[in-house]
């Protein structure tokens, strides 16, 4: 079967709306953006395929362009949208206090030790050995682990 230029500017404009349809529902499903530009794209191609008449050729050209012209255009706002800081937690309150050492731990083992009423696991980068009844300070937290550090003397 031989495709006219009629048939494909007929297959043009059929998959241009279904690129154009498909980009919007995939964007409606994702919370990040992912096919703005490709929607973008489709519907520049599709009016050019309907209102010019442009071959197959030029509309997969105007569709890589505009989707391409799209997404450089817009990346700077993607970025703000994007980039929000991370919001603080009340495990976060617990940097830089100090937390009593119930298990003892070295280096490649981990600890345990409490703060407030709740039990933490506790880990340290430090080349030294934590022993229980101690106190150390809390750097950072990664999960469900507490990274300390000795504490310093005087505090």
């Amino acid at each position: 079967m031989i495709l006219t230029a009629l048939d494909l500017q007929l297959v043009g404009i059929i998959l241009w709306v279904v690129v154009f349809f498909v980009a919007v529902i995939v964007e409606s499903l994702e919370p990040q953006l992912v096919s703005l530009w490709f929607a973008g794209g489709a519907l520049i191609a599709l009016l050019f395929a309907t209102l010019f008449q442009v071959g197959f050729i030029w509309q997969i050209l105007i569709f890589t362009f505009t989707s391409v012209l799209l997404l450089v255009l817009t990346k700077p706002l993607v970025k703000k949208v994007t980039n929000r800081p991370t919001v603080p937690t009340n495990a976060d309150a617990l940097i830089g206090q100090d937390i009593l050492i119930e298990i003892g731990f070295s280096p490649k083992l981990s600890g345990m030790g409490m703060h407030g009423d709740v039990r933490w696991k506790l880990i340290s980068h430090q080349n030294v050995t934590f022993k229980a009844g101690e106190y150390a300070t809390i750097q950072s937290i990664d999960g469900n682990k507490l990274i300390v550090t000795k504490k310093k003397e005087g505090k």
